[in-house]
């Protein structure tokens, strides 16, 4: 099977683009389930690229099969180990 990696190069346009993206996944999810909405709207910590995409950004090596984009929220008692939970908002793949 052939490598179906991008091997091009990330810009911030692109992590631009990724976090609109990822703003209205956010939006669309919340306005569908008003009782997340309640509690996590206003408690959003950060969005960031991760796994293979985000380290392909720093060391423009590893390629892209596709971006994976976590959200973390502040949570309070609801995450026993970490303080922090994260969750999958969009997998694009790479065509």
């Amino acid at each position: 099977m052939a490598d179906e990696r991008s091997y091009e190069r990330i810009t911030r346009a692109h992590l631009k683009r990724l976090a609109r993206i990822a703003r209205l996944e956010r939006e669309d999810f919340f306005g569908r389930h008003r009782e997340y909405a309640i509690l996590y709207r206003k408690r959003i910590l950060c969005t960031a690229l991760c796994e293979d995409a985000a380290l392909h950004y720093i060391n423009g090596q590893t390629g892209v099969l596709c971006f994976d984009v976590f959200e973390t929220k502040i949570t309070i008692g609801l995450c026993q180990h970490s303080g922090y939970q994260a969750v999958v908002l969009i997998q694009v793949q790479l065509h």
